[in-house]
């Protein structure tokens, strides 16, 4: 099983957001960024990643709460082990 579909299951991806974009949309759309700048150390806070996904977004401008959490989980597990 890789991380989309742990994930997927975990933060229902096909809840339905805006216009046909689904939270695994989103998730599709911004984590190869999100995990370039989280590999960096951009993201030392939930909010920061509250702000990031809000700001990187398209159509939605809002916090969608279920993709931050997935986002913020994989900073705390995923990339905190090489730490």
């Amino acid at each position: 099983m890789d991380l989309f579909e742990y994930y997927s299951k975990k933060y229902k991806f096909d809840k339905h957001i805006t216009e046909g974009w689904t939270i695994g949309c989103f998730y599709k759309e911004l984590s190869s960024a999100f995990m370039m700048k989280a590999t960096f150390g951009h993201f030392n806070t939930r909010e920061d990643v509250v702000k990031w996904c809000i700001n990187e977004q398209p159509y939605w401008k809002k916090e969608i709460p279920e993709l931050v959490d997935c986002f913020w989980s994989t900073v705390n597990s995923v990339l905190l082990r090489g730490k």
